[in-house]
């Protein structure tokens, strides 16, 4: 994939989503396709979190670019797949708010970014919860 400071790579990973995810297809039956032991993928719990992993990049790409729109979209489909297959990995769950909010859901922005909290209390990532916070807070007054 390119770089992920350009359009060049939210192109480029949502061909290679698109290409593996189909609509009229569970995710999980969508990787099973692509999954090949052989092929240096490893355990499936290894690729299944690389592929949560690369798409919540991807996802968090569109966040840290302030793109459009229909970027936006795009990456609240992939952050969704994500948690898909990490429900509680609290980077998934701040990217997901965040592009959320940005996408004008606000209430429902505010719940996933205290779920991130939450993860990352569990995860003991002091450091994570504090920023997590302060992104929460300024969800709520409008700052964000």
């Amino acid at each position: 994939f390119p770089s992920h400071d350009n359009a060049g790579y939210i192109n480029a990973y949502d061909d290679y989503y698109n290409f593996v995810i189909k609509a009229d297809r569970s995710v999980i039956e969508c990787l099973d396709d692509i999954y090949d032991f052989e092929n240096g993928y490893g355990q499936w719990t290894e690729f299944k979190e690389k592929f949560s992993s690369l798409a919540n990049s991807a996802a968090w790409s569109v966040v840290e670019n302030k793109n459009g729109a229909a970027q936006i979209k795009k990456a609240l489909q992939w952050s969704a797949t994500s948690l898909l297959l990490q429900k509680s990995n609290h980077y998934f769950l701040d990217t997901y708010a965040q592009l959320l909010y940005r996408n004008g859901e606000k209430d429902k922005a505010i719940s996933y970014e205290q779920k991130a909290i939450d993860a990352a209390i569990n995860a003991k990532s002091e450091e994570l919860v504090e920023e997590y916070s302060h992104v929460l807070q300024t969800m709520k007054n409008g700052t964000y």
